[in-house]
């Protein structure tokens, strides 16, 4: 959802709480495993995807495979 073109105004609620269960699932697998980058999106990108809308621009998912 957060790499939507045009993204709805569900979408921002929506993203917030997989970020946040995305965070909580790896805490409660692997506990004091949290990094920078999880804290990001608990905190960060929830907020970005709301100001820019939507983030596909800024994703490196094209970079993977290089």
């Amino acid at each position: 959802m957060a790499l939507r073109y045009k993204p709805l105004k569900s979408d921002y609620g929506e993203v917030k709480k997989e970020l946040a269960l995305y965070f909580a699932s790896k805490l409660r697998h692997w506990p004091g495993s949290n990094t920078w980058y999880d804290n990001e999106c608990l905190h960060i990108i929830g907020y970005l995807h709301e100001k820019w809308g939507s983030l596909r621009l800024v994703s490196q998912e094209g970079m993977e495979g290089v």
